[in-house]
């Protein structure tokens, strides 16, 4: 993990971080709250990209 940001939410059933992998990439990653289930979903994305989405997703207006 190269970037300073990193973030962790979890609930009772799951664990997703999120940080910057490399300079401009934003990392996500969510796995099971428990020892013995091995999945992880990992999806790697352009900052930019994410945050044009992001901006997207916030300007909607009912």
């Amino acid at each position: 993990m190269s970037g300073k940001l990193k973030i962790e939410i979890i609930d009772d059933k799951n664990v997703l971080e999120i940080f910057e992998s490399e300079p401009g990439k934003l990392t996500f990653v969510m796995y099971p709250d428990d020892p013995k289930d091995d999945n992880i979903l990992e999806v790697t994305t352009e900052t930019s990209d994410f945050s044009s989405l992001l901006k997207r997703l916030l300007d909607i207006t009912d």
